[in-house]
């Protein structure tokens, strides 16, 4: 089943508890940090170089200069504060990453505070969409099966450098709405 990403705001009927997770343009990681008072721990679920799928593969090549056709840097995490929060897809193009090898040796270290922290703002947030997603759903299914809701809300935005774009993709696990 194709999600069917939308404008935020724009086109999406957001529920209030969910508004400022999903509209956080900063670090996701800092601002999961100051919401549960506890560090971030990132469990990376897979990585490695794959092809991006059919609709990751349409956004990357909208932008100009990107190649999402080609086999591009996968990176799967599960991020926990006290309980699990979060899950995120980063899609980092081959050109990228031989600009940035950095990108392939993240580790447990999140994506958040390598992007966010660069001075010289390399990367730059472009529009985010949303999606409530489930059952059936691609994103939905790269989940670990212990950690799938019935239900839950995505975003994604393409990040901006001088060099390529790359895609991330964030699932919110309901315990974020507690925070």
């Amino acid at each position: 089943m194709v999600t069917h990403w939308k404008k935020l705001f724009q086109d999406a009927d957001i529920p209030a508890v969910w508004r400022p997770w999903l509209a956080n343009a900063d670090s996701m990681t800092r601002a999961l940090e100051e919401a549960s008072g506890v560090q971030c721990q990132i469990v990376v679920q897979k990585e490695g170089w794959q092809l991006p799928w059919p609709d990751e593969v349409e956004l990357l090549l909208s932008t100009v200069g990107a190649s999402g056709g080609s086999p591009c840097w996968i990176r799967e995490v599960v991020i926990i504060t006290r309980q699990p929060v979060m899950f995120a897809r980063a899609v980092f193009p081959q050109k990228l990453v031989e600009h940035f090898p950095k990108l392939m040796t993240l580790g447990t270290q999140p994506l958040g505070k390598v992007i966010f922290s660069d001075s010289s703002d390399t990367f730059k947030r472009g529009a985010i969409e949303v999606a409530e997603i489930s059952t059936g759903q691609t994103l939905w299914e790269q989940v670990p099966l212990s950690l799938r809701p019935e239900k839950c809300w995505a975003r994604r935005s393409l990040f901006h450098s001088s060099v390529s774009p790359f895609l991330l993709s964030e699932v919110f696990f309901p315990y974020v709405a507690t925070l």
